[in-house]
């Protein structure tokens, strides 16, 4: 009768552990997931920026980021 209690308890701790596995596994693969995702996204915001950059400079306007030209005065009055 102590053996099937046991072989119970046995396969309740086996089910438990097979569970936990699962949920550390999926909780790995959304994290990984998350981090692609976030991955791709930032060389996509990165690409359109340039892109952005590029239409700037072909229509000759200047690019709203571009740093002020700083103006000299040559000293001549």
């Amino acid at each position: 009768m102590f053996d099937f209690f046991s072989y119970i308890v046995g396969s309740l701790v086996d089910i438990v552990r097979y569970i936990s596995h699962a949920v550390i596994v999926v909780f790995h693969n959304v994290v990984l997931l998350a981090v692609i995702v976030a991955f791709l996204y930032g060389i996509f915001r990165l690409c359109r920026y340039g892109l952005q950059q590029l239409r700037h400079l072909r229509s000759g306007g200047p690019s709203d980021k571009s740093p002020p030209k700083d103006t000299q005065d040559d000293g001549l009055e």
